[in-house]
């Protein structure tokens, strides 16, 4: 198999905490690791799949990076380079593997309208609380070291119960914002982590028309459920104030009623 077999590529917009670690690994089990591309939120560039697990490997590595990305200077450095970026032919910068099929990471849905035409595109939402108190667990679990990898930061304070955390200006309708604007009819393939069967059914479907697998893997291919939380230490949504829950829900709407959307399309 090659990239030339398909002339489209699959872009996959993945939120935060929506299962994104076992969707890479069905990606690259599917079409080949070396045909997944992986998005940098830090350098703002593209790593093939096999790059990116031998990188992820290394725990010492990890802990170093997430050091040097809080620095002041750092998230200046980025900045500045990011806006010289843009200033530039942004397809030269782009950086798509030749033989890539699939683009995947943090990145809002627009990420590559000016240099990939006519994309396929795919992307999983989740309940909005249950991914909102998934995102807060690893960030106070992990103490705010390796969100710099995430598509928005918050900065890390030991006392901020999830109670506060859930209304940070920046996460509000965080689903909503991935999507970029676009309508979910714009996508080839919505999922919702509740329910992946249907969304891994209509990903390989587009996988065989693209001719970059054939149809013994529907019945091999699975999306296996990797980088769960742990099951102790979980903030407990289930026995949250009801007016909480009332207002988590009036300030997260968007992406309630993207949610609701999804899930329709999921069960037809």
């Amino acid at each position: 198999m090659s990239a030339e077999q398909g002339n489209r590529l699959l872009i996959n917009t993945h939120i935060e905490k929506t299962a994104g670690t076992s969707l890479r690994s069905f990606f690259q089990g599917a079409v080949g690791a070396e045909h997944v591309a992986v998005y940098d939120p830090v350098t703002d560039r593209l790593r093939r799949g096999l790059d990116v697990s031998q990188t992820n490997g290394s725990p010492l590595l990890g802990l170093l990076k997430s050091t040097i990305r809080d620095t002041p200077l750092f998230v200046a450095a980025k900045e500045l380079a990011f806006v010289v970026d843009r200033m530039r032919n942004r397809e030269g910068l782009a950086e798509i593997p030749s033989d890539a099929l699939i683009i995947h990471g943090h990145f809002l849905a627009d990420r590559y309208d000016a240099v990939v035409d006519n994309p396929l595109r795919s992307i999983v939402f989740r309940d909005p609380l249950d991914r909102m108190r998934s995102q807060y667990d690893h960030w106070s679990r992990e103490e705010g070291k390796y969100q710099s990898s995430w598509r928005v930061q918050v900065p890390y304070d030991a006392n901020m119960p999830f109670e506060e955390y859930a209304f940070a200006p920046q996460l509000q309708n965080y689903q909503t914002q991935a999507v970029a604007g676009k309508p979910l009819a714009n996508f080839d393939a919505v999922g919702v982590t509740e329910n992946l069967n249907p969304f891994k059914r209509d990903l390989l479907s587009l996988f065989i028309e693209q001719g970059w697998c054939d149809e013994s893997v529907l019945a091999e291919a699975s999306i296996p459920r990797i980088n769960q939380a742990p099951k102790g230490g979980r903030t407990d949504t289930q026995h949250m104030d009801p007016a909480f829950l009332r207002k988590f829900r009036k300030f997260h709407s968007e992406d309630y009623q993207l949610h609701d959307a999804a899930k329709r399309l999921a069960e037809k």
